[in-house]
């Protein structure tokens, strides 16, 4: 069972289901928890649902109290989407183009993605993550302004232009200088222990017959059959005999809390509860 991080500080209250904002105000919206020094090698991209409000909505802003500078992302009341980029925090060097913007459906998820080389701005938008379509390219040489974070589903200068729909922190990142600097979800591997019991066939224990230790688990592979070992008692005379699923290859020592937190239960794998301080 592994462990995730949502890379964000929320402000208010919002609705988080799996790592997918909604319920955004001026009052419940995230913000990335750094700046950001963007430099002439960087790429973001944003995943996101669409729901048309008839006004203009902000998907993504600067984190900080001015009109202008570093990265502003919005859908006006057309169903346009643009994206502003400006260098200072007088005035947005790219600015909104309806002619190469991106057209927004009511409902519809997008990915969104802006690389930038020294040289070329470009716009990218995908429905499926995996074809990608350049909406927008505009050649510069002036750089993104640096020093501010980034604030998800609302206007930072005014505290406006709430987004109606929903942000998902999992297709969610920045990378500057081909390094990922921030990433919405963060997912961490279950790296605990697995047990693999001692195990053989019922004629092969039989054979043998050994004393297993006081708790140690004998399987008998073709009966799927347990015998709990107490340390003293030979393997054909212990009567403590489990009777398991025949699927049963392995044991998982787990707390509680975590089993009780399973979606679903492995029919490969015993699982053995252990105190939280163990785990």
């Amino acid at each position: 069972m592994g462990r995730t991080t949502y890379n964000i500080t929320e402000v208010g209250t919002l609705t988080n289901t799996d790592g997918v904002l909604s319920g955004f105000s001026s009052s419940n919206f995230a913000k990335t928890p750094m700046t950001f020094t963007w430099g002439n090698n960087f790429e973001f991209k944003y995943k996101f649902t669409y729901v048309s409000a008839g006004r203009t909505q902000t998907l993504v802003s600067p984190d900080e109290s001015q009109a202008y500078g570093s990265v502003l992302i919005l859908a006006n009341s057309s169903n346009y989407l643009n994206i502003l980029l400006g260098s200072n925090n007088s005035q947005w060097n790219i600015s909104p183009d309806n002619v190469n913007a991106l057209q927004l459906t009511s409902g519809n998820t997008y990915y969104i993605k802006v690389t930038y080389d020294g040289t070329d701005y470009k716009f990218y938008s995908s429905t499926d993550d995996e074809t990608y379509t350049i909406f927008r390219t505009v050649t510069s040489t002036t750089q993104v302004y640096a020093g501010l974070g980034l604030r998800l589903g609302i206007e930072g200068y005014q505290n406006q232009n709430s987004w109606a729909g929903s942000i998902d922190l999992n297709g969610c990142y920045v990378k500057i200088n081909n390094q990922t600097v921030w990433e919405g979800v963060t997912s961490y591997p279950y790296t605990g222990t697995h047990i693999q019991l001692r195990r053989d066939t019922a004629s092969k224990w039989s054979e043998i017959d050994p004393v297993l230790l006081e708790g140690e688990v004998g399987f008998e592979t073709d009966t799927n059959r347990l015998k709990i070992g107490d340390g003293t008692t030979a393997y054909n005379s212990l009567t403590n005999n489990i009777v398991t699923s025949p699927s049963i290859k392995n044991m998982l020592p787990i707390t509680q809390s975590a089993y009780d937190a399973l979606a679903t239960k492995d029919a490969n794998t015993f699982y053995v509860i252990i105190p939280a301080s163990n785990s």
